[in-house]
């Protein structure tokens, strides 16, 4: 079982990580639909990997008895 503080600072970062990936999201579409393929495929890869990064998250805490 996880320490309450410990899943606490785990669901922050869960938050954290989501909000990133929605932001790099965004970010991407502006780029991709104003003529900025370079950019765009940059941040699609970087949403992507913030999720990754969340996914992780959410797996480690409910594997441990907690609540993501």
């Amino acid at each position: 079982m996880l320490n309450k503080k410990v899943e606490k600072a785990l669901n922050d970062q869960i938050k954290i990580e989501g909000e990133s990936s929605q932001a790099y999201l965004a970010m991407a579409s502006w780029a991709e639909i104003n003529g900025f393929p370079g950019a765009s495929a940059f941040l699609y890869l970087h949403s992507d990997e913030e999720r990754l990064h969340m996914l992780k998250l959410i797996k480690f805490v409910n594997d441990r008895g907690g609540q993501a």
